[in-house]
């Protein structure tokens, strides 16, 4: 990594109606198959990737979650699984119209929960219906103006790594475009302060619910998700209730800079 290089952690999610190819299209970008056999633990997907931002180099720990099984948007949104995120790639199928239309769920509740964070469209199975890109491209350019889409196939690769890498890029993008006048809540800096302490040992979840009483338990994940959202920690998760924070190079010049 250059000496003046970033490192960031950019957490993207996969979403979209059940049976669309969500991960059979993650399968081919992180593997280059979309065969079975791969497995991410609860479908997270965690490698470390560079990406060029105009003259500078970021080093990016990449997080993709794929959101799977037949919960809707509104499942999503109860329990939090999109706060936190960088990005979202939303997939449609071709062949199944309903599953363009469930868009209009699927963008608001991202958009609701995440905020003004990137969203881009994917329509699978250009192979088996390319017939329907333009009545698909004509509805999106209708309801969304302002999303970004592509079409392909996950199960050919057709348009997969494209579509992830422009995802990845606008995020990361995003995120180093963030002011350096960042607003960290009290109990954020608390964590910021213990996590640049503890330096690449990290905290856990546990250390942290112990040191901090101000808030609750979702209250607390919700803080350290602003903090990954910031760039100021990378979070690395063990299981549904279980993570360790560690502090990034800018985190410590923050916490460093609000202790002076």
């Amino acid at each position: 990594m250059p000496a003046n290089g970033q490192r960031r952690e950019i957490r993207l999610c996969v979403i979209g109606e059940s049976s669309v190819g969500k991960t059979t299209l993650l399968r081919q970008y992180v593997y280059g198959t979309p065969d079975e056999g791969h497995e991410g633990a609860l479908g997270e997907f965690t490698f470390d990737v560079q990406v060029q931002t105009g003259s500078e180099l970021v080093d990016v720990r990449l997080v993709i979650l794929d959101y799977r099984g037949g919960r809707g948007p509104d499942d999503a949104a109860e329990e939090t699984a999109f706060r936190g995120k960088h990005g979202f790639l939303a997939v449609a199928d071709l062949a199944e119209p309903r599953t363009l239309y469930a868009l209009e769920q699927w963008i608001p509740a991202v958009r609701q929960v995440a905020g003004g964070v990137p969203v881009r469209v994917f329509l699978n199975r250009v192979d088996t219906a390319p017939e329907r890109v333009g009545p698909y491209t004509r509805w999106l350019q209708a309801h969304y103006p302002d999303v970004a889409f592509s079409a392909g196939s996950a199960q050919t690769g057709q348009g997969v790594t494209e579509a992830f890498e422009a995802l990845l890029f606008e995020a990361v993008e995003t995120s180093v475009k963030q002011p350096d006048s960042l607003e960290v809540s009290d109990a954020g800096m608390i964590i910021l302060r213990y996590a640049a302490k503890r330096g690449p040992i990290g905290v856990t979840l546990k250390e942290l619910m112990r040191i901090i009483h101000m808030v609750d338990f979702q209250g607390l994940v919700e803080e350290v998700d602003a903090l990954v959202h910031m760039g100021l920690v990378t979070r690395e998760d063990f299981g549904p209730a279980s993570f360790r924070v560690t502090v990034t190079e800018r985190g410590e010049a923050v916490a460093q800079w609000v202790a002076a």
